[in-house]
């Protein structure tokens, strides 16, 4: 997406830290403390970072018009996903062994 971006001269929401590619997320997101704000006049053409949808704030900041596509995970893995980057496993085994997996079921 950032790619397609580039190449048809889009402009393209920024986090306003160089180390945050999560534009808030989990949590609210409020351009205002996530994002690089667009010259005045100017709205956004593009955002392709891990944001919480909110589509009222979204409006305030993306072009008229525009189109959203997200990718939807399953739970389970976006579980275990979360719980090894937030290094939530360093206080327990959970998470080394592959085999601990299996003991989580949302079945």
């Amino acid at each position: 997406m950032q790619k397609f971006a580039y190449r048809h001269n889009l402009s393209v929401v920024v986090p306003l830290l160089d180390d945050n590619i999560a534009l808030g997320w989990p949590f609210k997101f409020m351009p205002e403390r996530n994002i690089v704000m667009p010259p005045a006049g100017r709205k956004f053409q593009a955002l392709v970072n891990h944001v919480v949808y909110n589509r009222t704030v979204m409006d305030q900041i993306m072009e008229p018009q525009t189109v959203y596509i997200t990718v939807i995970r399953d739970p389970q893995q976006h579980l275990l996903s979360s719980y090894t980057y937030f290094a939530l496993n360093k206080d327990n085994k959970i998470g080394e062994d592959p085999k601990a997996y299996e003991i989580i079921s949302l079945d």
